[in-house]
């Protein structure tokens, strides 16, 4: 059996390899106050960008570790058998409970949740505070997956709109 798969152009997402780039429309007003933007993910998630003075730079880049494609064959990655099922793999015991079963993790949660759907109802990037940005990336653990794929990097660019 052969499996032949055809990669389908994304309308903000431009993949270069392993890495994503997306361009993210911010007012200048936020770079200014050092507020955040929303920006959704290939999968469905929404992730808090801390914005600056740094996004007034011409050819100003936000780098996202892991955030990328998949790395096909990476040492953390084991091809797929050519026949047979795909063995499971188990999570690290690191990942063992669901953030959002941790006490201290429930606000930030619900502040995502919030933030995602008000992003969904607007075109514009949800402003939020920049706390609620820093609550999130202290509750989100290294390896989102659980499944301790290596990942490539995303590239956010920022237009700042005037």
């Amino acid at each position: 059996m052969i499996i032949v798969a055809h990669q389908q152009p994304h309308h903000h997402y431009t993949r270069r390899g392993n890495h994503l780039y997306v361009t993210c429309a911010v007012p200048l007003l936020a770079c200014l106050s050092g507020g955040t933007a929303c920006l959704s993910t290939l999968d469905g998630r929404t992730l808090l960008l801390p914005l600056g003075p740094n996004c007034l730079q011409p050819d100003a880049e936000h780098v996202i570790r892991g955030e990328g494609m998949p790395l096909l064959h990476s040492p953390h990655t084991a091809p797929a058998p050519a026949l047979g099922p795909v063995p499971a793999r188990k999570a690290p015991s690191g990942l063992a409970t669901h953030p959002t079963q941790q006490p201290q993790h429930r606000r930030a949660v619900r502040a995502v949740r919030y933030a995602a759907q008000q992003h969904q109802q607007s075109e514009q990037p949800l402003l939020v505070g920049s706390a609620a940005a820093e609550q999130m990336q202290a509750s989100v653990p290294a390896d989102v997956t659980g499944l301790g794929l290596s990942r490539g990097d995303l590239h956010v660019h920022f237009q700042v709109l005037v």
